[in-house]
């Protein structure tokens, strides 16, 4: 289980689906179980955010750096009647406890800024260090 997804389902701004359970399936026996650092800030959006989802559903994922951006609508397009098209967010996502993504981003396990004078990349150092420590 990796999370959750509601549809769209009427006019309402809470008109929702109830939860649908989100899984992923392994297609063989093969698996890489060392570490993984997925490295994450405010700029990770959309399917960026699912496979964050993804990724973190599995024990080897350390997710390192800051919150993920906080949009997976999957925008649904219609039309007005002056011809405008509009996108209308025609999903929701949260993690596996339910919590939504939208509004909030993903919350990674080492919360590192790289807002520095240094013009060092922290967050990818923090996961250098990571891995030597092994």
């Amino acid at each position: 289980l990796f999370g959750y997804v509601q549809w769209r389902n009427g006019p309402g701004y809470t008109d929702f689906t109830p939860h649908e359970a989100l899984y992923l399936a392994s297609r063989g026996k093969w698996q890489f179980t060392r570490p993984v650092y997925l490295l994450t800030n405010r700029y990770v959006f959309s399917a960026g955010n699912s496979f964050v989802m993804m990724m973190r559903a599995l024990p080897n994922v350390i997710q390192i750096g800051q919150p993920t951006g906080d949009g997976v609508a999957g925008p649904t397009f219609r039309e007005l009647s002056n011809g405008w098209l509009c996108g209308i967010s025609s999903k929701l996502e949260s993690l596996p406890n339910k919590q939504p993504v939208e509004g909030v981003g993903i919350m990674p396990n080492h919360v590192i800024s790289n807002e520095s004078l240094s013009n060092r990349d922290l967050i990818l150092e923090h996961a250098l260090f990571l891995a030597d420590t092994l």
